[in-house]
């Protein structure tokens, strides 16, 4: 008879950090390209032709893929080594 017996140690860590920690910019598109991480570093819209709409958490931005597009100046805080881009879209009809 075989017995195999399997000892299993959990560590747990726990830690704890702000959403906005390390944030340089965060669009919610609540209405305008403004910058809510406090950073100031607003969108502007090139027409005014784009439109906001409810989005999947609060609200989105609808561009018409006509020229529309919110333009953010460069900025020495944008130049990391490393990044994150998160983003929901939806592609509607093409052609």
């Amino acid at each position: 008879m075989f017995c195999l017996i399997v000892f299993i140690f959990l560590n747990t860590i726990i830690v704890y950090a702000d959403i906005y920690d390390g944030l340089v910019a965060f669009y919610p598109f609540e209405v305008s390209a403004i910058d809510a991480s406090g950073n100031d570093y607003h969108g502007y819209e090139n027409d005014g032709k784009i439109k906001y709409s409810e989005g999947v958490i609060g609200q989105s931005v609808l561009l018409d893929g006509n020229g529309s597009y919110i333009k953010i100046e460069n900025n020495d805080n944008f130049q990391l080594e490393t990044w994150t881009i998160t983003r929901w879209f939806k592609v509607g009809a093409v052609g």
